[in-house]
């Protein structure tokens, strides 16, 4: 059985399940200076350009109520997921007629 659905990244479960759900919602800037690490570092992670890392796991346990290793595994499934995901595809040929020296 497979499945075409996206990968779901760590910052998403971060966004999702704990930042939004949070009475009020959490923001970027309270969860930094709360973490005491730079808001773009979250909102790189928060938009998928971030991975996550022992330290940001280490900080997101304490704050979320959470292990460390729940962060780290949801990053190693993400990118079990996208590794699949990108062998998977179709490679196109890099030319018109699939040589690479058409296309020059």
């Amino acid at each position: 059985m497979t499945t075409d659905m996206k990968p779901i990244h760590p910052g998403e479960v971060l966004l999702e399940v704990y930042m939004k759900p949070a009475i009020p919602p959490v923001t970027v800037e309270l969860l930094s200076r709360t973490m005491g690490v730079p808001e773009q570092v979250l909102a790189d992670l928060i938009e998928g350009h971030r991975s996550i890392t022992p330290s940001l796991a280490m900080q997101l346990s304490v704050i979320c109520r959470t292990t460390p290793d729940y962060w780290l595994q949801l990053q190693k499934a993400y990118n079990r997921q996208t590794a699949k995901r990108k062998n998977r595809r179709p490679r196109r040929p890099s030319g018109t007629n699939g040589h690479p020296a058409a296309a020059a």
